[in-house]
């Protein structure tokens, strides 16, 4: 007999991990977004628009990087070895336990610094 049913090329919990991102991702963008409220800015400044600007040039930037280097990487020959993306290139150093320790010193201090940054205002 021969079986007509499509079969996904993903397993089961891979939809539901997909499923919890974007549930995740969506919650996320609901509490975060921003309330039109009397005491918000109208306006941003000069200052805060470049560097508003500067810094989603640098996000585009590493997320076409990823993506590019990913699309090369899984259709070329040449593979991942080939085209690494940023967090192949990232992992020799993460995978030690001092990579480890100064990359969450540093997560945690950038945390910091925006925490206190958001308080001055």
């Amino acid at each position: 007999m021969i079986d007509h049913e499509p079969r996904s090329s993903f397993p089961w919990w891979e939809k539901l991990i997909l499923l919890v991102l974007i549930a995740i991702g969506l919650l996320a963008l609901i509490v975060v977004w921003p309330s039109a409220s009397a005491d918000a800015p109208t306006a941003m400044t000069a200052r805060i628009a470049r560097t508003a600007a500067l810094w989603a040039g640098v996000g585009v930037a590493l997320c076409l990087w990823e993506l590019t280097m990913y699309m090369l990487g899984s259709y070329l020959p040449a593979g991942r070895t080939g085209f690494p993306a940023l967090s192949d290139l990232l992992d020799p150093m993460l995978n030690t336990p001092v990579g480890r320790i100064v990359f969450v010193v540093a997560w945690l201090l950038c945390g910091v610094g925006l925490l206190r940054r958001g308080r001055a205002r």
